[in-house]
């Protein structure tokens, strides 16, 4: 299986974010580190002042849609000494929300890189992973039932 790599490159754009995830799964579990490279490409004539690196979850369908933050980090040229990268960082994952991907509801995570140019509107580029339970690995789909016996 080829390593999940996400890439954001446009034909002439001035600014882009390269993003990968560092190992040849798609899939981690609670406790696992996930390693992943970045680097901001912009225009000479620009800079970067800061850029945001994330791992969070959200969810997808039915009603409310969720949003949460496992690690953050704000890097500014005051913080690190190449705030472009390339960059190569870890995070040990949390025990949930699992990844899960029901029919009204979807919880999906994923690595997020976010660039500010000193000029225009920032930019960013997702890698999306699962998480998973070791007992859910083998390709088994939990099954969340409400109080009325419908399938959530």
């Amino acid at each position: 299986m080829n390593e999940p790599k996400a890439l954001a490159r446009k034909a002439n754009a001035p600014c882009s974010v390269e993003l990968e995830l560092l190992a040849p799964q798609a899939t981690y579990h609670p406790g696992d580190e996930i390693r992943f490279r970045y680097r901001v490409q912009i225009a000479e004539e620009d800079s970067v002042s800061a850029v945001e690196v994330s791992v969070l979850w959200h969810t997808e369908g039915k009603g409310d849609e969720d949003l949460g933050v496992h690690f953050f980090e704000r890097r500014t040229p005051d913080s690190t000494e190449n705030v472009s990268g390339p960059a190569t960082l870890t995070v040990v994952l949390p025990n949930t929300p699992l990844s899960y991907d029901g029919r009204i509801v979807k919880i999906r995570w994923y690595v997020r890189v976010r660039a500010f140019p000193r000029k225009g509107r920032s930019f960013y580029q997702e890698a999306p992973f699962r998480l998973l339970s070791r007992r859910h690995a083998g390709g088994f789909r939990p099954r969340l039932v409400s109080p009325g016996g419908r399938e959530a």
